[in-house]
């Protein structure tokens, strides 16, 4: 997905730095430029848009750094996370753009140390490539940069509109 969203990244970057020019029917010109402002995905897409590792992680939530709890929700089928707000003060700690390229280049850094050990072991490139847990290796619920933060104007934490992470308040 970064991969496919990059070239219409670098050309908003373009858009950005360089500008257009367009010329009227009177002849005057006038510069244009574009910005990114908000990008309103379903969660899914936002987990590929902004390479976060999802809401089955701890750190699932891309707002704040509320740590979730793994509940069983059936015998044969597995385990997901929860996100209960048990005091609203905890959510009043939210992610920043700083905080999305520190945790994404901790992430990177982890991963090729990852890597590099698994290479003196002899695997191949392939083998790294389909290794699961190389691929889920993530910080605070980063896995990676993303395309977006090639534009210099975005504000990573505010990109993204707000999910439903935390509907469910125990006391």
């Amino acid at each position: 997905m970064q991969a496919i969203c990059k070239v219409m990244v670098l050309e908003l970057k373009n858009m950005y730095v360089e500008g257009m020019h367009i010329r009227l029917k009177s002849g005057r010109v006038i510069l244009t430029r574009s910005v990114l402002v908000h990008i309103d995905p379903d969660f899914k897409m936002k987990i590929l848009l902004m390479n976060l590792s999802g809401q089955a992680n701890e750190h699932g939530c891309d707002k704040c750094h509320f740590c979730g709890t793994p509940i069983q929700y059936s015998q044969t089928r597995g385990h997901a996370m929860k996100f209960p707000c048990t005091c609203k003060e905890k959510l009043a700690n939210p992610r920043t753009h700083n905080d999305y390229l520190l945790h994404a280049s901790l992430a990177k850094t982890l991963r090729e140390e990852s890597k590099a050990k698994l290479k003196e072991r002899g695997r191949t490139e392939q083998q790294l490539r389909e290794n699961a847990s190389l691929n889920s290796i993530n910080v605070m619920g980063v896995k990676d940069e993303t395309v977006f933060s090639l534009l210099p104007y975005v504000d990573l934490a505010k990109l993204c509109g707000t999910q439903p992470m935390h509907c469910i308040f125990e006391k």
